[in-house]
């Protein structure tokens, strides 16, 4: 008699835990907004891929870290009313850091985005950050180096000497 007395009372104390905890976890969920963030990060001259590259928040916390093809991919969490404020910081040994602050306001629901950065070497002024969030599907690396094809050409153009030369002759 005696185990079959514990044994119930193990039960209902199993789901007077259980039960709270679960409707917590999806109140919570209700309360939130989350923003995935996918993109690459690069050397700002040559546009190639740094690997190991860090990704960190305003607290210092790590965020996530560049594969070998420049590439992460990171989601935030925000209040489900109010402003979306962020800083991304990202940290490559060798580079100049860039400090990235964002406010989106009030955007109901999840949110997708696609960020590029470019890193310097050299006095930092070559740096550069983008933000792509239109019609974006999915946040896979092959999504995201379509959206920076577009970013190389028009990198690639404002680099270069844009000035008319006189044609030669031959």
């Amino acid at each position: 008699m005696n185990k079959f007395l514990i044994t119930k009372l193990s039960f209902v104390a199993i789901l007077l835990f259980f039960i709270p905890a679960l409707l917590l976890a999806n109140t919570y969920n209700r309360m939130t907004r989350n923003i995935d963030i996918a993109g690459l990060v690069v050397d700002s001259k040559t546009l190639l891929p740094i690997e190991g590259a860090g990704i960190f928040g305003a607290d210092e916390k790590l965020l996530g870290k560049t594969d070998v093809r420049g590439y992460f991919k990171i989601s935030l969490s925000f209040m489900a009313d109010g402003e979306m404020r962020f800083k991304l910081k990202i940290i490559k040994k060798g580079y100049n850091n860039i400090m990235q602050s964002e406010h989106w306001g009030s955007l109901p629901g999840n949110t997708k985005a696609l960020m590029y950065f470019g890193l310097d070497k050299g006095s930092g002024s070559n740096s550069f950050s983008k933000l792509v969030n239109k019609a974006i599907g999915d946040l896979d690396y092959h999504s995201t180096l379509e959206h920076f094809d577009q970013i190389k050409i028009a990198r690639t153009f404002d680099n270069s000497d844009a000035t008319p030369r006189k044609p030669s002759r031959i």
